[in-house]
């Protein structure tokens, strides 16, 4: 029986905000015999930049409570970090269930 193996891949918010790349991407790790388990965007904290999270994300943490300076409220690559690696050891048990 083979061995599974898990990668995490985290496309970075430039390819986000462009869906013919991100498309592209995904197209390629797919046809690269990968599955995509779960795949989650940055919806909650909203851009770092209290003023565009104002404008371009209403209701985000970041537009609540940041301040116009550099408190934005929230410091978002340790909190992603470990809801993204949480919520991914929580996909992975589900799928991993289906698969065997």
């Amino acid at each position: 029986m083979p061995v599974l193996q898990l990668t995490l891949a985290i496309i970075k918010p430039h390819i986000i905000k462009n869906p013919i790349s991100l498309e592209a991407i995904r197209k390629i790790i797919i046809s690269s015999n990968f599955k995509i388990i779960t795949s989650k965007k940055k919806l909650l904290m909203g851009p770092t930049k209290v003023y565009k999270a104002q404008f371009e994300a209403p209701n985000t943490i970041r537009d609540l409570y940041g301040l116009p300076d550099t408190r934005n409220a929230t410091h978002e690559s340790m909190v992603s970090a470990l809801n993204l690696i949480e919520s991914v050891k929580r996909d992975w048990g589900r799928w991993s269930k289906h698969e065997s």
